[in-house]
C-alpha cells in the first residue's frame, strides 16, 4: 500500500504530489496552506487511484522517475482530469531527455535542489487557474456543454481551445492522437452546429458576456 501524506479537509481541492523523496514533501505542502490541501503518493498506480476518486485536483507535482515508471506516463491521465491543470516536474536529475519531453508537453521541470522559489511560483499558478475556473467563462462552458450534450472528451477539448491553445497543439496538450482530435472536433462542431472550432470558442465568450 502506498503511504500518502495528506493535508487539509477532504472537501478542499488538492494538489496531487507524486514523488519518491519524502524530504521534499514538507516544503512542497507548505506552499499550499490555506485554501488547498495536498495528497502525496509515490507510485503511478496510487496516483491513478486518486485521479479516479471524487477529490477535486487542481494541480500536480510529479517526479519523472518513479518506482513503477516515469511520471510522464501520468500526463494523459492528468490532462483528461483537467486539461488546464498546472503541472510541475521536480527531478533530482534533470537529464536532457526529461527536459525536452517536459517542454513538448508544456510542463515545467526544475531541479529538486533549492526549488522552494519554484514551488511558490507554482502555487501562484494554481491559485490563478482556480480563479479562472470559477469565473463566468467556466460557467458559460458548463452551460454550453450541458445544452449540447457534450461528452467529457469534447468538454476537455473545448476547455483547452477556449484557453487559447492552437489547434495544431491540441493533440499534444491532451495526450491524444491527431485522428482522435479530428474526430472529437467534428463531433463538437456537429453538436454545436458551428462551422469551425473558432466559432465554438466565440460562442462560449459571447455566452459568458450575457451571464
Amino acid at each position: 500500500m502506498d503511504v500518502g501524506a495528506r493535508q487539509g479537509s477532504e472537501g478542499r481541492p488538492i494538489i496531487l504530489i507524486v514523488h519518491n523523496k519524502r524530504d521534499v514533501i514538507p516544503s512542497m505542502c507548505e506552499q499550499f496552506r490555506g485554501h488547498l490541501g495536498s495528497h502525496r503518493v509515490s507510485t503511478i498506480r496510487a496516483a491513478r487511484r486518486v485521479l479516479q476518486g471524487p477529490r477535486t485536483i487542481v494541480g500536480a507535482i510529479l517526479d519523472p522517475q518513479l518506482s513503477d515508471g516515469s511520471g510522464f506516463g501520468l500526463l494523459p491521465d492528468l490532462r483528461t482530469k483537467a486539461p488546464e491543470m498546472p503541472i510541475l516536474m521536480i527531478s533530482g536529475h534533470c537529464d536532457i531527455n526529461s527536459i525536452n519531453a517536459a517542454h513538448l508537453a508544456d510542463v515545467a521541470i526544475v531541479a529538486r535542489q533549492n526549488c522552494v522559489p519554484n514551488l511558490k511560483h507554482f502555487a501562484n499558478q494554481v491559485q490563478t487557474a482556480l480563479a479562472c475556473a470559477s469565473d463566468q467563462l467556466g460557467q458559460a462552458m458548463a452551460e454550453i456543454a450541458q445544452h449540447n450534450h457534450l461528452s467529457d472528451r469534447e468538454q476537455q477539448l473545448l476547455t483547452v481551445a477556449v484557453h487559447g491553445i492552437p489547434r495544431g497543439r491540441l493533440a499534444l496538450k491532451l495526450g491524444l492522437s491527431e485522428n482522435t482530435i479530428k474526430s472529437q472536433i467534428r463531433s463538437l462542431l456537429d453538436k454545436t452546429n458551428k462551422p469551425n472550432l473558432s466559432e465554438v470558442v466565440w460562442l462560449v465568450h459571447r455566452h459568458s458576456e450575457r451571464l
